[in-house]
């Protein structure tokens, strides 16, 4: 029996049988290659650029304005006709006693006896009294000036208590403003609320002298010849 020679040939695959390519998986891998290399990316950046810290100081919270408070009020004296004058180049200030009570005391009892003094060698008539006060030092020179003109006396008395008073206030008072006073009269000065013990206002010019107390909290005054220092 004859054997065939020819070697076994296989028949091709069939062109259905072979696996079929996806189309979606190349774009998907490039998707995830990406993202891979950004977070890569991303990392490397955060090392090489880390995160700076803030020199500048932190702004501090604004502070509530300090309230202020306003003096106000004109200067002025009665002229020989009458009529209202006011002072040339007067200047005002606003001051606030700091004197102790112990100095107070002294103070008032040291002036009491001077005029007692007084007050005896014009025929003992009661004195006068005063505390450490703009109006009664006013009215006690007021007083003993009159009674030194009632008995004809040649020695005037030169408003004692008032200087003494300033001399007490120069020296124990600390000064809240000071300002000029206008050709009107008036002036305007800014001062810290009062609290305590109440404001003094000075004014002092060539044509006089006047003291007088802030009372109230209306930071109104009007300095006079009720507060004028007499001549």
């Amino acid at each position: 029996m004859a054997t065939d020679a020819r070697p076994d040939t296989q028949s091709p695959t069939p062109p259905d049988a072979m696996p079929r390519r996806r189309p979606w998986v190349a774009p998907l891998l490039a998707i995830v290659v990406l993202g891979i290399l950004a977070v890569a990316g991303m990392q490397v950046w955060r090392f090489t650029h880390p995160p700076q810290t803030a020199t500048s100081k932190p702004t501090p919270p604004e502070r509530p304005a300090r309230p202020e408070f306003k003096v106000t009020g004109t200067v002025w004296r009665t002229g020989k006709d009458g009529q209202k004058v006011f002072p040339k180049d007067a200047t005002v200030q606003v001051l606030q006693p700091t004197w102790t009570p112990e100095q107070q005391q002294e103070w008032e009892k040291r002036v009491n006896d001077t005029l007692a003094k007084a007050s005896k060698e014009l025929g003992g008539e009661a004195p006068p009294t005063v505390t450490a006060d703009p109006a009664g030092v006013i009215r006690a020179d007021q007083e003993m000036s009159r009674r030194r003109q009632a008995a004809k006396s040649t020695t005037p008395w030169k408003h004692q208590c008032t200087t003494e008073y300033l001399a007490l206030l120069k020296g124990n008072a600390a000064e809240a403003n000071k300002g000029p006073v206008g050709s009107d009269g008036a002036f305007a000065l800014r001062v810290a609320p009062p609290a305590g013990i109440p404001y003094i206002v000075h004014a002092t010019s060539a044509d006089g002298d006047w003291v007088a107390e802030l009372a109230g909290r209306s930071g109104k005054i009007d300095l006079n010849d009720s507060n004028l220092v007499p001549d």
